[in-house]
């Protein structure tokens, strides 16, 4: 088998090495098919920009009740002693930036 570039009227096929590996070629113009897609993926890609913006809002905005309290001293503590009313979420902010 040859590895030479067969034209397969509108699909555009390209066979690509040894055995049966077919790809398609993306022409610049692209197809409804291309447009689809690439309409659903920056859909898909605006939509978790979003959800990770809400999150980040929704956070930003539960944790002013605190910061107003302890001042920003809250997020480079490591003390938590809730007794004596130290809190420091730095252990915290580390393990979530860690596993993620």
């Amino acid at each position: 088998m040859s590895s030479t570039p067969v034209d397969n009227g509108s699909d555009k096929l390209k066979f690509v090495g040894r055995g049966s590996d077919w790809r398609r070629l993306l022409s610049p113009t692209g197809n409804a098919g291309d447009a689809v897609f690439r309409g659903l993926m920056l859909f898909a890609a605006l939509l978790i920009v979003g959800i990770v913006g809400a999150m980040i809002f929704a956070l930003a905005s539960e944790s002013m009740l605190s910061i107003r309290q302890f001042g920003f001293g809250f997020f480079t503590s490591r003390q938590w002693n809730p007794i004596k009313g130290e809190f420091g979420a730095l252990p915290f902010i580390y393990g979530t930036v860690a596993s993620s």
